[in-house]
């Protein structure tokens, strides 16, 4: 926020920012698997990470509502954002359940992870 306020920065950058830094966790993971050294190799790293995501999350949530209230229209704002809590809530099983299946389908499973991980961040950035 603080950030926000200081360079003057719009809610749209502000999700495209936290999208596209939350798109290197899953990129750091397909380091990974690269062999050159990179990547999750200590256990540290995937607590640093795993903080450094839930800091991102806080804010992409934030910012992402204000610019989903940005386009509703206005007398509509309890149907529309009963719609997005219902999308929020209501599709909370799918990306674990994509993500569980990956991992079962092939013996690089968690490979594939990272990959869907990564593609869900880099495509709404994209279309941001």
């Amino acid at each position: 926020l603080k950030l926000s306020v200081a360079y003057n920065l719009s809610n749209r950058f502000m999700v495209v920012l936290i999208l596209a830094a939350s798109a290197l966790i899953p990129a750091w993971g397909l380091l990974s698997f690269t062999g050159i050294g990179l990547g999750f190799q200590k256990q540290w790293e995937v607590y640093l990470l795993s903080v450094s995501f839930g800091l991102c999350l806080g804010g992409l949530q934030s910012y992402s509502r204000t610019l989903y209230a940005n386009f509703v229209p206005p007398g509509s704002e309890s149907e529309f954002f009963a719609l997005y809590e219902v999308t929020d809530k209501g599709s909370s099983w799918l990306g674990p359940m994509i993500v569980a299946a990956l991992n079962q389908g092939s013996s690089d499973g968690l490979r594939f992870a990272f990959v869907y991980l990564l593609v869900g961040t880099l495509v709404p950035t994209i279309v941001l």
